[in-house]
């Protein structure tokens, strides 16, 4: 597996973005056991992430986001995490995920008692989460962090469909009528 996970990451020097695009592809199937590897090539990996015209840079995008929080820099993988948008799922039960999602709402929450302006995509990224907890039925939490978030105007639809014996329906309901 080393061999193979150097080879691929030589391939992000090449010219041709199908060769890159295939060798961001590989490195994403053969994580985590090869992020160590990836580090040194983590600058050339988040320089494809931001190049939009790169035609894979939201796999790059999401490549630099594990490798990231592998690396323990959890500032940076929420970063290439927003930048991988819809490549992100909020949905995956698994550590990175978690972690991710857990400092997203941090950091969201941070900037917003600090008056810091919150980017569109962090912002989707909050809403995505908390679509995905109502989805799933943990109304306890989309109640919390959505009074965290201010999240207002994503919950007054949505919770038209929380069944009737949840208590804290009518609390939504009205809250989000007064404001």
């Amino acid at each position: 597996m080393k061999g193979t996970t150097q080879g691929l990451l030589v391939l992000l020097t090449e010219k041709d973005s199908s060769i890159k695009c295939y060798a961001i592809e590989q490195l994403i199937q053969s994580l985590p056991n090869s992020w160590p590897l990836m580090v040194d090539y983590l600058d050339k990996i988040t320089v494809l992430a931001k190049l939009t015209t790169f035609p894979s840079h939201l796999q790059a995008a999401r490549l630099a986001s594990i490798v990231c929080y592998y690396y323990g820099d959890s500032e940076r993988a929420l970063e290439y995490a927003l930048l991988s948008k819809q490549l992100f799922d909020v949905a995956a039960d698994d550590k990175y995920t978690r972690k991710i999602v857990s400092f997203a709402f941090q950091k969201y929450i941070q900037n917003m008692q600090k008056n810091i302006p919150i980017s569109e995509d962090h912002q989707v990224l909050v809403q995505r989460c908390i679509e995905n907890l109502l989805k799933n039925k943990k109304y306890s939490q989309v109640l919390t962090l959505s009074i965290e978030t201010h999240m207002k105007g994503i919950n007054k639809d949505r919770f038209r469909t929380v069944p009737e014996p949840c208590k804290w329906r009518n609390y939504i309901m009205s809250r989000n009528r007064h404001e």
